[in-house]
């Protein structure tokens, strides 16, 4: 097995998605996530970290700042590792 080059490096992963987030984390198992996160960016050597954001067909300004939030929370945290 090669050894990944970059493991000095993180990666953090934001997607969206139509349908509520639980349905792609459990039902589908999301493979687009996975082969993003585990075959490509793992592969290479980096830490990753996922966001799995749903429900983002039709965006309210309501759920265009909880999103806002959402994503400036993940950054904080993933900053202070």
């Amino acid at each position: 097995m090669p050894e990944g080059l970059l493991r000095s490096r993180r990666a953090l992963v934001i997607t969206t998605t139509g349908g509520p987030w639980f349905f792609q984390r459990i039902v589908k198992a999301s493979r687009a996530l996975r082969v993003s996160t585990s075959d490509t960016l793992r592969f290479s050597g980096f830490r990753t970290r996922t966001l799995l954001i749903g429900r983002c067909r039709k965006i309210d300004d309501t759920k265009r700042e909880e999103i806002r939030r959402k994503v400036r929370r993940a950054l904080d945290h993933f900053a202070e590792k």
